[in-house]
């Protein structure tokens, strides 16, 4: 997506959204709040369980298609 990437991070079971730069307080706010992705610091990232659900929150959080 223009502005990060998504990451599936097979490693650690996390599907990770990695911005280009901090998104603004409302993104990182409905991210949290309405998609229950958490942020890491070790990672830099957002990310949640690799589930199918996820997957779902990734495409309506960030509006995207894959």
């Amino acid at each position: 997506f223009e502005g990060g990437i998504v990451v599936w991070n097979y490693e650690i079971e996390r599907i990770q959204i990695i911005f280009d730069e901090k998104p603004d307080k409302e993104m990182c706010t409905r991210l949290g709040r309405e998609f229950r992705f958490n942020y890491s610091r070790t990672n830099n990232a957002w990310q949640r369980q690799i589930t199918r659900n996820t997957e779902i929150a990734v495409q309506q959080a960030l509006n995207i298609k894959f």
